[in-house]
């Protein structure tokens, strides 16, 4: 049985040699999908209104720690729609991690991939004041 290996287009897009998109390969191309994923919102690609997660429709909001369970759940909604390779474990929303930083949240994300244990912190900027 032959294993294929995963490629795709590095996140944040960059240009590789000769002028064409850097490429990524392995599990790290499931890690750019997901971040790519979570930055993106919903609506923002036309014919694929389902793509992406309501992170950036919040950013001038307030985050209580409803909304932070409300993009909690519609990232996980997200992730297993669009990112089927990733096996979710966990994802948890939270606003800053420095004491007076309340203008950022961090989405994390715990996963497997091929059996391998994973995690990753995407953090959006928002523009709550704190």
């Amino acid at each position: 049985m032959a294993t294929t290996t995963l490629r795709g287009i590095k996140f944040p897009f960059q240009r590789g040699p000769m002028g064409f998109p850097a490429m990524r390969e392995g599990n790290l191309v499931v890690n750019d999908q997901m971040q790519a994923l979570v930055l993106t919102g919903k609506k923002e690609r036309v014919m694929r209104p389902t793509l992406g997660v309501s992170a950036p429709e919040q950013i001038f909001g307030e985050m209580s720690q409803i909304q932070m369970a409300r993009l909690a759940a519609d990232t996980v909604r997200a992730l297993r729609e669009w990112v089927p390779l990733a096996n979710l474990t966990a994802v948890d929303v939270q606003q800053g991690t420095l004491e007076n930083d309340k203008t950022t949240m961090f989405v994390d994300v715990e996963y497997e991939v091929a059996g391998q244990q994973k995690s990753q912190q995407i953090p959006i900027a928002t523009g709550a004041q704190g």
